[in-house]
């Protein structure tokens, strides 16, 4: 049983997430920990669980587990979360530096205000206009792709006034819809002209709407840029705050906050349930 372990509860933009460093709990199954650890009420809660190592001067390891015990790839916004924790613990050295993940090597960069600027993987397995959506009678494209992870990008009008029960139910149906094998986080977008694009993500492993989703708001830029001619960078806002994604050096840029909400150590009663 792990007792009287360090914690650090970060928040990126309304995705919240639990912190560890990785040699606290080697020898723990980690995916256990994370669906104790994560569950809401019952103990700290959070939309994910990070183990944090030190893997060199200017680089952190990073695992991301989803509530329900299973592994991510890699996390948008909690990749910025994990940034902070890895400069706050003295892992590594200087506003520069990488994040290593299932996904591939991340760089990082440090702002003078606060906010990281995290590397996303590219956009791989790209199909827009992959099926269509029946909806309050009319049909709309859904476009798919990975950004690390696989994802959904489906243009709905009023996205923001859309009542949380539809777009849990309609999320849950596509995440689970055969034509995505692995499964897939869903994002429902409103993208206008001029005006910053509205975000609302309903999330594989935490089974429900979150928010925020970083790697979501990278494939939802990436989408409207590609389709729409929305500029760079692209701000997106979802429930929990705002993020902006930028096209520079050839490569995809999430930028936005990453909050320290609370530091302590988890008790044995926030795992005996």
């Amino acid at each position: 049983m792990v007792a009287d372990l360090p914690f650090v509860k970060l928040s990126g933009a309304g995705n919240d997430f639990i912190a560890l460093a990785e040699e606290d709990v080697a020898g723990v199954d980690p995916g256990w920990l994370a669906s104790r650890l994560c569950t809401r009420a019952l103990s700290l809660g959070a939309d994910g669980l990070i183990l944090v190592g030190r893997a060199g001067p200017d680089a952190a390891r990073i695992r991301f587990y989803n509530p329900d015990g299973s592994r991510a790839e890699m996390c948008g916004n909690g990749s910025r979360c994990a940034a902070r924790y890895a400069v706050e613990q003295g892992l590594v050295q200087g506003p520069a530096f990488h994040l290593l993940t299932d996904s591939g090597e991340l760089p990082v960069e440090a702002h003078p205000d606060g906010r990281f600027a995290v590397v996303m993987p590219e956009p791989t397995a790209v199909r827009f206009d992959y099926l269509t959506v029946a909806l309050d009678g009319e049909r709309w494209p859904l476009h798919a792709l990975r950004v690390g992870v696989p994802h959904a990008v489906l243009f709905l009008p009023g996205v923001a006034g859309r009542s949380d029960a539809q777009l849990t139910a309609l999320g849950r149906e596509l995440r689970y819809d055969p034509r995505f094998p692995a499964g897939t986080n869903v994002n429902f977008v409103e993208a206008a002209a001029g005006q910053p694009i509205r975000q609302r993500t309903y999330e594989r492993g935490v089974e429900a709407l979150t928010k925020a989703c970083g790697t979501g708001a990278t494939a939802t830029a990436f989408v409207a840029h590609t389709l729409l001619g929305h500029p760079w960078p692209v701000e997106v806002i979802v429930d929990g705050g705002r993020l902006a994604v930028d096209r520079r050096d050839d490569r995809l840029w999430l930028i936005g906050d990453a909050r320290v909400i609370a530091r302590g150590t988890v008790g044995a009663e926030a795992l005996a349930w």
